[in-house]
C-alpha cells in the first residue's frame, strides 16, 4: 500500500515538474517575444526619429537595413532599390552587401523574370526565392552565388496610389525560406521605408515648390516692371498694394502721390485727366460694387491719348475676394494706325470690287463676243448656200412637175412605144419615180427650212448688245441657247438624252440686253447639264433611264415682272455651297472644268444691268432651281407668242 502511495506521489511530483518546466519555457518564450517586440518598437522609434530629423533618404534607408539585419535571427543582408521613371531599379541603400554586387544590379530593368527584386516590382507582390542556384527567376543572375548569396525575398514598397516606389530585399547565406519573425521585420521595415520615401518626396516637392515660387516671384516682378501695361493692384479695403513704373509713366503720377497708399487720391488724380471724368468714376464705382465682374474699355484723355483699360477681380483659391487688378496700355499710336489701315483697307476693298467687276465685264464681253462672232459666222456661211439650195429646190420642183406631166402625156398618146424606148423604161420603175420624186423634193424643202430656222436661232443668240436696251423675246433667247447646247443634251454611251420640259407663259417683250441674258441662260443651263452628269456617276444606263435626267424651264408674268425658272433633278447642293454659289471665283468643279465666274457674271447681269433678282433653291438629293426675276421695263402691250 505504501509502495502504491509513493508511486502516485512520484507521478504527481513528476507532473508538477513537467508543468513547471512548460511554464518556464512559456515564460522564456514570452519574455523573448516581449524582448523582440521591445526591440522592434525601439527600432521603429529610432527610425522614425531619423525620419523626423530630415536626414538624407539614403541615410534613413541604410539605418533601416541595418536594423533589419540586427533583428534577424540568422545572418541576413538587406538592400533597398528605388524605381526610376524608366522602370529601372537603382541602388538606394545596401550597407552590408558587397559594393561590386551592388554595382552589377544597379539599373536593371524590371520584368516578370528578373530576379526577386525586378519581379516583385513588376508584379507588385512579394517574391520569395529559397535557392538562387536553382530558381528560374535567377537564371540570368547566378552571379549572386559568387558573393555568397543563396536565398532572397523581395517586397515592393508601394505608394498611396499603388505605384511602386522601391523594393526591399533580404538576402540569406543559406537556402531556405524566411521565418515568421523575419517576415514581421520586413513588414515593419517596408512600412518605415514607405514613410521615409514619401516624406522625402514631399520634402523635395516642398523645396522645389519654394524654389519655383522664388523664381516665379522674380519672373513676375521682372515681367511687371518690363510690361507694356501700367499695372495697379488695389486691396479689398482700397489700399494700393502694388503699381509698376509703367503705371506712373502712363498716368504721369506726380512724386507726391507715388508713396500714398490711399487709392482715392490716386483715383481723383487719374479721373481728372479723362475727357469724361463722371463716366470714368461711375464705371470704377460700379466695379467695386460688383466685385466679381471683369471689365474692358477705352479711355480718352484730355491730352488726346487713348488708353486701353482692363480690370479683373483677384480671388483666393476658395473664392474669397482679395482685391482688384487694373491694367492700362497706351494705344494712341495703335488707334491711329488702325484708322489709317481701315481707310486703306476700305480703299483696297473698293478697288478690289471694281477690279472684280471689270474682270467679270471683260470675261463676259470677250466670251459673248467670241461666241457671238463664231455663231454669227456660222449662220452667215449657212445662209449663202442655203439661199441657193432653197431657190433651186423650188425650180427643181417646177421642172419635175413639167417632166412628170410630159411623161404622163407621152404614155397616154403613145401607149405602145418603140422597142428601144420600151427597153429603156424597163431599166427603172417609172411609176415609183413619179410617186417618190415629189416626196423627195418636199423633204428637201422641209430640211432647208429647218436649217433656215436654226440659222435664225443662231442669229438671235449672237445678237450683239449696244448701249441701249432693246425689246427682246425671252423665249427665243432660251430656245436659241438650247440649240447651242443641243449636242450636250443628246444621248451618249453613258446616259440617255436629257429631257427638257418647257412651260412657257404668255410673256410680254421686255427691254433688256439680249446678248447678256442669253449668256445668263447659257451659264445656268450648262451648269444644270454638268450637275446632271455629275449625279449620274455610279449609276448605269438602265438605272438612269428609269429615273431620267430632266431640265424644266418655266416662265410666267407676275405683277409686271417676268419670272424664269430653270430647274434640274440632279443631286442638289448643301447649304454651305448654296451660300457661296454666286461668289466670285467660287466653284465646286474640278480644276480645268470651272472658273468660278459663270454664276458671278450671271448675278451681275441680272442685278446690276437689269435691276432684277436671281435666286437659288436647292436641297441635297432633290436637285437645284434658279429663279430669275426681271422687270418688264417696256412700252406698249406687245406679247411673246409661245
Amino acid at each position: 500500500a505504501i509502495s502504491i502511495q509513493n508511486s502516485h506521489l512520484y507521478q504527481e511530483v513528476r507532473n508538477s515538474a513537467e508543468e513547471l518546466k512548460h511554464s518556464l519555457q512559456n515564460a522564456q518564450q514570452q519574455s523573448q517575444e516581449l524582448a523582440e517586440i521591445i526591440a522592434l518598437s525601439n527600432g521603429q522609434k529610432r527610425i522614425l526619429e531619423l525620419i523626423t530629423q530630415e536626414l538624407p533618404l539614403n541615410t534613413v534607408l541604410e539605418e533601416t537595413a541595418l536594423y533589419i539585419e540586427e533583428q534577424s535571427h540568422h545572418p541576413a543582408y538587406c538592400s533597398f532599390l528605388s524605381l526610376d521613371a524608366e522602370g529601372r531599379l537603382r541602388n538606394a541603400a545596401a550597407p552590408s552587401l558587397p559594393t561590386a554586387y551592388n554595382t552589377l544590379i544597379d539599373g536593371i530593368k524590371i520584368g516578370p523574370n528578373v530576379g526577386s527584386c525586378g519581379t516583385a516590382a513588376y508584379c507588385k507582390a512579394t517574391v520569395m526565392v529559397e535557392d538562387i542556384a536553382t530558381d528560374p527567376l535567377w537564371a540570368d543572375f547566378r552571379v549572386a552565388l559568387d558573393f555568397g548569396l543563396r536565398a532572397c525575398t523581395s517586397t515592393p514598397i508601394l505608394g498611396p496610389e499603388g505605384q511602386v516606389l522601391a523594393t526591399l530585399a533580404m538576402y540569406q547565406a543559406k537556402p531556405g525560406s524566411l521565418t515568421p519573425h523575419d517576415r514581421k521585420l520586413i513588414e515593419v521595415a517596408t512600412y518605415l521605408a514607405r514613410i521615409a520615401i514619401e516624406r522625402d518626396r514631399i520634402q523635395n516637392e516642398v523645396k522645389q515648390a519654394e524654389i519655383d515660387l522664388r523664381q516665379n516671384k522674380a519672373f513676375l516682378e521682372a515681367q511687371r516692371e518690363s510690361s507694356l501695361d501700367g499695372i495697379l493692384v488695389v486691396s479689398h479695403n482700397y489700399e494700393i498694394n502694388y503699381y509698376n513704373q509703367r503705371f506712373l509713366d502712363i498716368w504721369k503720377i506726380p512724386p507726391e502721390l507715388q508713396n500714398v497708399r490711399d487709392y482715392r487720391s490716386m483715383l481723383a488724380y487719374s479721373m481728372n485727366q479723362t475727357v469724361d471724368p463722371d463716366a470714368f468714376l461711375k464705371r470704377v464705382l460700379y466695379l467695386y460694387e460688383h466685385i466679381n465682374e471683369s471689365s474692358h474699355c477705352e479711355l480718352h484723355l484730355k491730352d488726346n491719348r487713348v488708353l486701353e483699360r482692363t480690370s479683373s477681380p483677384v480671388n483666393s483659391s476658395d473664392g474669397a475676394y482679395w482685391g482688384r487688378i487694373w491694367y492700362f496700355r497706351d494705344i494712341t499710336d495703335r488707334k491711329r494706325s488702325e484708322t489709317a489701315i481701315k481707310q486703306k483697307s476700305q480703299a483696297l476693298e473698293q478697288a478690289l470690287q471694281e477690279l472684280q467687276q471689270a474682270q467679270l465685264q471683260i470675261v463676259q464681253s470677250e466670251k459673248m463676243s467670241a461666241l457671238g462672232n463664231l455663231v454669227a459666222g456660222v449662220a452667215h456661211e449657212i445662209n449663202n448656200p442655203l439661199g441657193c439650195i432653197l431657190g433651186n429646190i423650188n425650180a427643181v420642183e417646177d421642172y419635175s412637175k413639167d417632166l412628170l406631166g410630159a411623161i404622163a402625156l407621152y404614155e397616154k398618146k403613145f401607149p405602145q412605144p418603140g422597142k428601144e424606148v420600151q427597153k429603156e423604161l424597163e431599166g427603172f420603175d417609172l411609176e415609183y419615180l413619179q410617186e417618190d420624186l415629189p416626196k423627195l423634193v418636199s423633204s428637201m424643202q422641209d430640211a432647208g427650212n429647218r436649217i433656215k430656222s436654226i440659222s435664225k436661232s443662231l442669229s438671235t443668240f449672237s445678237r450683239a448688245d449696244n448701249n441701249q436696251k432693246q425689246e427682246f423675246n425671252l423665249h427665243q433667247g432660251i430656245e436659241s441657247t438650247m440649240l447651242i447646247l443641243r449636242h450636250r443634251l443628246k444621248a451618249n454611251k453613258h446616259r440617255p438624252a436629257i429631257e427638257v420640259v418647257t412651260d412657257y407663259g404668255n410673256l410680254p417683250a421686255i427691254n433688256c440686253f439680249p446678248g447678256q441674258l442669253n449668256q445668263v441662260f447659257m451659264n445656268i443651263l450648262a451648269n444644270a447639264i454638268d450637275a446632271l452628269d455629275e449625279s449620274n456617276q455610279g449609276r448605269d444606263f438602265a438605272e438612269i433611264k428609269t429615273n431620267p435626267n430632266r431640265i424644266t424651264i418655266k416662265t410666267q408674268l407676275v405683277d409686271e415682272q417676268v419670272k424664269i425658272s430653270i430647274a434640274d433633278n440632279g443631286k442638289g447642293m448643301s447649304e454651305e455651297v448654296k451660300a457661296k454659289i454666286f461668289e466670285h471665283l467660287f466653284t465646286t468643279k474640278e480644276i480645268g472644268k470651272g472658273t468660278g465666274l459663270g454664276l458671278a457674271i450671271a448675278r451681275q447681269i441680272v442685278l446690276e444691268k437689269h435691276g432684277g433678282i436671281i435666286q437659288v433653291n436647292s436641297k441635297l438629293g432633290e436637285g437645284t432651281e434658279f429663279i430669275i426675276t426681271l422687270p418688264v421695263g417696256r412700252d406698249g402691250d406687245s406679247t411673246i407668242n409661245n
